[in-house]
């Protein structure tokens, strides 16, 4: 109870401070005899509190986590390993609706299942099918003439071509079936072939219902990101029965939430070039978090001896962020639209944009095409291609 009025106390001190602060900067002249006579008395207040805060943390840098952790006081130190724990569990275990866990990792997430008869279609698209993938086709959709060798071959023949090293995604709209409404989703998923001769247990369960209800695609939830239609939990002993030799299968009440999305919208992520710089900008959360720390009234020493208060320290930040953003803007638009000699925007009329010629930008066909070369260079295209550009 003590720190709880402790810091509320300081809470309402480091308040008064930051209006006191900010009357002075702004109007000293309209500040109160009084007010003048609180800030002469507690000006420094802050400071001290700043030097103080400063020299702990410098006599905590000096030790080891485990000394540390000696010093806790115990019911702190259980706080402390309690929420380590929970921070630790929430990437490492699966969480149910009813906050029960599921312990270990889930296998399944993120991923995608498709039938046989789609990944026929999208090998067949990308040109990809050929006489060694039909013949791998051939093998696994054969019940018993192949051995489990082969079957392994052929599976990882097909796979490899299907997926690859990329994970595919889908992003698009589509009509929703009963309220025709235009619906943007956005899918990310590892895809899986699926064929009968793997598919055992409770799969075989899932990919005969596929086949039944004529489902492509079966993706569980964590790969939908955007515009999906109601995952469907798969209740086991509500939907299935057993039949003769115990085999698990569906009832007949059961069916998928199924909805159609365009080939034309399924896509492979791109490659990205590896970044191989020994330094990088500070990311924009990184900075988030540390302007959170931030103390509007407290008052800070910068590295040259200037004193500043936080107010004023957070706008010098945004201030530089939206400089560099400004500057990196700049130079994308000197990088592919027209300039003249002197590196200044100009319209299609050679006219310098600026505040008052508010005319749009040229792209410069030159500059682009050198762009595409570059980018293309490096992935050793053809050379009429090159040549062309």
């Amino acid at each position: 109870m003590y720190i709880q009025e402790e810091e509320k106390a300081l809470a309402k001190f480091r308040e008064d401070y930051q209006q006191v602060a900010a009357a002075m900067r702004d109007d000293p002249a309209m500040v109160s005899e009084e007010t003048r006579k609180w800030w002469d008395e507690n000006k420094d207040l802050v400071a001290a509190e700043q030097r103080i805060r400063l020299e702990v943390s410098a006599e905590l840098d000096k030790l080891s986590l485990e000394e540390i952790r000696e010093r806790l006081d115990p019911r702190v130190k259980s706080i402390v390993d309690r929420k380590a724990k929970e921070a630790t569990d929430s990437y490492r275990l699966k969480f149910k609706k009813d906050g029960s866990i599921d312990k270990g990792i889930d296998v399944a997430d993120g991923g995608a299942y498709i039938t046989d008869d789609m990944a026929e279609m999208l090998l067949r698209m990308n040109g990809n099918y050929s006489a060694e993938i039909e013949n791998a086709f051939k093998i696994l959709r054969e019940e018993k003439t192949s051995t489990i060798l082969q079957k392994q071959q052929a599976y990882q023949a097909i796979q490899t071509s299907v997926i690859g090293t990329q994970k595919y995604t889908a992003f698009g709209r589509r009509k929703h079936q009963k309220t025709g409404i235009q619906i943007p989703y956005y899918n990310k998923m590892a895809l899986f072939p699926l064929f009968r001769c793997m598919a055992t247990g409770k799969m075989a369960n899932i990919f005969d219902k596929m086949k039944q209800q004529g489902i492509d695609m079966l993706m569980v939830d964590s790969a939908v990101k955007l515009g999906g239609q109601g995952s469907k939990d798969i209740n086991w002993d509500s939907y299935s029965q057993k039949e003769g030799d115990g085999k698990q299968v569906f009832s007949d009440s059961f069916d998928f939430d199924t909805y159609s999305q365009k080939f034309l919208y399924l896509r492979k992520q791109l490659n990205t070039d590896p970044k191989e710089e020994v330094y990088m900008n500070v990311g924009t959360q990184m900075t988030k978090v540390a302007m959170a720390n931030l103390l509007d009234g407290r008052i800070y020493t910068m590295q040259d001896g200037t004193v500043i208060n936080g107010m004023e320290l957070r706008d010098d930040i945004m201030n530089a962020i939206n400089e560099l953003s400004n500057r990196g803007l700049n130079s994308i638009h000197k990088r592919f639209f027209k300039t003249n000699k002197d590196g200044q925007l100009i319209d299609k009329d050679g006219n310098i944009i600026d505040e008052s010629n508010k005319n749009p930008k040229v792209l410069d066909p030159v500059k682009f095409a050198r762009e595409v070369r570059q980018l293309l260079t490096a992935k050793d295209p053809d050379s009429n291609i090159v040549s062309a550009l």
